[in-house]
């Protein structure tokens, strides 16, 4: 791959598509589509762009936790049906879940870093209530990517 940054919070991950996922001891390898680069990251651009599909790789990948959210679901008719309350997974069994939530696209809605940690919140399926946030620590990142699809679609949609 002729492109690479080696910072997270260069690059827009809202609305990407991990497409496959593996863990190989402390490496996370990751493919990933629809994946946004700042202009000021890029020579040449003048607008964010979207990536023709990126590989991340984390070293030193730290899995915190793995959170299912609480959530309430209503009727149709306004009424309760439904009170799920907040999950949360460590060590192994967080591993597991990941793994799962991994074997099909995973959609991503937001990736955020809060004082020693980052968040990455998504679902299997593009907008399912099925979400989880998966908190993480790494020692360093390297996203490679070809070439450039088009702007990104925040700038498309405006």
């Amino acid at each position: 791959m002729s492109h690479h940054g080696n910072k997270l919070e260069d690059f827009e991950f809202h609305d990407s598509e991990i497409t496959s996922c593996i863990f190989e001891g402390d490496l996370l390898k990751m493919d990933i589509r629809m994946l946004n680069v700042h202009k000021d990251v890029i020579e040449g651009y003048d607008t964010d762009m979207e990536l023709d599909g990126a590989k991340i790789i984390f070293r030193g990948f730290r899995l915190l936790k793995v959170e299912e959210p609480a959530r309430v679901r209503y009727s149709q008719k306004g009424e309760l049906e439904e009170t799920v309350p907040l999950k949360s997974y460590e060590g192994k069994e967080a591993q597991t879940l990941v793994l799962s939530r991994f074997e099909e696209n995973f959609w991503v809605y937001a990736l955020s870093f809060f004082d020693s940690y980052w968040v990455l919140e998504g679902s299997r399926c593009n907008h399912s209530s099925e979400v989880v946030n998966i908190y993480f620590q790494f020692d360093e990142v390297e996203i490679f990517w070809d070439g450039f699809d088009r702007p990104a679609w925040y700038v498309r949609n405006r």
